[in-house]
């Protein structure tokens, strides 16, 4: 086996990560081949440290640090989200007082042939998109918008 095919495999081989026809395959590599026992021994050495440290206890002050920073990120996190209720709360009052606007703005004039308000404003919209509508003109008029508002055609 090429040592650069077989690299990257160790690791994995070590953590018992391979098929097993694979992991026999890089074991019996690793018995015949010197350079790679020595990278096993290697990366073993490392697990080992690791190991340990991570059952050490950390000393007083590097706690104390780490209880301030997790305060303080606390305190941020905290600070953060009463910004965003702050943001929605603003935004509903935005979409409220815009509803009512519009709500109030709302004039009620039939579109011609129409007893339906509702019906007048869509018309009147429908006539600044679409000179060709036959009701264009008299919704356009009946919606207060100018006489030739979007009927620029005509």
């Amino acid at each position: 086996m090429k040592h650069c095919s077989i690299t990257h495999e160790l690791k994995a081989w070590l953590d018992g990560e391979l098929a097993v026809a694979r992991a026999e395959a890089v074991a019996r590599h690793v018995d015949a081949c010197a350079r790679c026992r020595e990278t096993v021994r290697a990366f073993r050495g490392i697990s080992r440290r690791v190991g340990s440290a991570v059952g050490a206890p950390l000393p007083i002050c590097d706690a104390r640090r780490l209880r301030h920073g997790a305060v303080a990120a606390r305190r941020d996190e905290e600070s953060f989200l009463r910004f965003l209720q702050g943001v929605a709360a603003t935004a509903a009052a935005v979409c409220v007082v815009s509803t009512a606007l519009l709500v109030a703005s709302f004039d009620g004039a039939p579109a011609p042939g129409s007893t339906d308000p509702g019906i007048a404003n869509a018309d009147a919209a429908r006539a600044t998109i679409d000179p060709e509508y036959p009701y264009a003109r008299e919704a356009a008029l009946a919606a207060g918008l100018p006489a030739g508002f979007g009927l620029e055609g005509e």
